[in-house]
């Protein structure tokens, strides 16, 4: 483990629980990063082609990590919100259409949706039960024959509940409908497989559990559902032969690729594939079986001090998300005060958000749990 921890410099002075948010990068990560960027900079188009065959491994090691070994479905995009927007704009809609989505989701997998209202398309928001769970039956009594998408996030950001994606997967391919999937919460941290779980579309930001710069976000599209989302931001990279720059034959390249219009963020994309070299390296159930025993016992604590734990208590839907709503003071003045203390921690929809990745260790929750403990003496 202290082999692990050294390769995270955050980890030096902050006990860092929040994940969730953001997720520092490892030392290897930084440091490909500064290379890729100074690289550019002294030797400007001479470096581009080496960048450029760089970016293409990264986009292979994706499709790998995801469960789709063909790289053309895997597109990279600036983040979460792009790629949605992208499949919610390029869908071709008809009047009295619906999307089924979950009441209160990240507002990235919100406003793209509502947005269409304006077409005269419905967004249908499923409840969450109170403790925080999504039930498939809720999901399901939503769909009918004119709802084209299901748009869900797998991890939920502030309760940490983790849907099924393989029985919603089988739901949605049983109703011709597109299963929409923001995997920000669960991708880096969970092992996913987009084919054994018939995902359709699968979108993440880079920033969190994958350990990464901000900018180098995932889409993956699978061939059933492509010729379905037309391209709606169109440039030279989305055609067949971009460095063909004469021809001006708008053929669209093949699979995911379409989706990219321009020039990549190649800097941060290179940082991905490091970060995800050390995941792999690793090990995703390995990291899933760590972070799900932490995320276990952050959970027994906050009970044992009565608070209101939210989420699931099937290690089926569990995450590296914990969420307690506390007994006396505010979430967010608690936290606050915890992150005053080198405590990184949030507060989302009044509950005290705890999120742990397989570098923690139960002397980060030891010291956690102290300064809470301290606090709500206080209050």
């Amino acid at each position: 483990m202290s082999d692990i921890r050294a390769k995270f410099p955050v980890l030096r002075k902050v006990v860092y629980l929040d994940n969730a948010s953001f997720g520092p990068m490892p030392v290897a990560t930084m440091k490909i990063f500064k290379q890729a960027v100074e690289n550019g900079g002294m030797y400007g188009s001479l470096d581009f082609q080496k960048r450029f065959d760089a970016v293409e491994k990264v986009r292979v090691q994706v499709a790998r990590f995801i469960g789709d070994g063909n790289s053309e479905q895997v597109a990279f995009v600036p983040n979460t919100s792009t790629g949605l927007s992208i499949v919610a704009r390029g869908i071709e809609w008809k009047r009295g259409d619906n999307v089924v989505g979950i009441l209160g989701e990240f507002p990235a997998n919100v406003y793209p949706w509502l947005e269409l209202e304006y077409r005269g398309i419905e967004f249908r928001q499923v409840p969450m039960r109170e403790t925080g769970e999504v039930f498939l039956e809720d999901i399901e009594k939503r769909v009918d024959g004119n709802t084209q998408v299901v748009a869900v996030s797998w991890v939920q950001y502030h309760t940490g509940f983790r849907l099924d994606l393989r029985r919603l997967g089988e739901l949605c391919r049983e109703k011709g409908v597109i299963l929409v999937v923001d995997a920000i919460q669960g991708l880096g941290v969970l092992p996913i497989n987009v084919k054994e779980e018939l995902i359709d579309v699968l979108v993440s930001g880079s920033h969190k559990w994958l350990l990464s710069p901000e900018g180098a976000g995932v889409m993956y599209v699978s061939e059933r559902v492509i010729s379905r989302i037309r391209p709606t931001i169109i440039g030279w990279k989305s055609v067949k032969n971009p460095f063909d720059f004469s021809s001006y034959e708008l053929n669209f390249a093949k699979g995911a690729l379409r989706y990219e219009s321009g020039v990549l963020n190649s800097y941060n994309i290179l940082a991905l594939g490091k970060s995800l070299e050390l995941i792999e390296e690793i090990g995703i159930y390995n990291i899933e079986k760590t972070v799900i025993s932490l995320a276990t016992e952050v959970k027994k604590r906050f009970l044992e001090r009565k608070f209101r734990v939210l989420g699931s208590k099937g290690d089926l839907h569990r995450s590296g998300i914990v969420a307690a709503v506390p007994p006396a003071g505010e979430s967010e003045a608690l936290a606050k005060v915890l992150r005053s203390k080198n405590i990184a921690v949030s507060s989302r929809a009044g509950a005290l958000r705890v999120s742990v990745n397989f570098y923690n260790s139960e002397e980060d929750i030891d010291k956690f749990f102290y300064e809470l403990d301290r606090l709500m003496m206080n209050t």
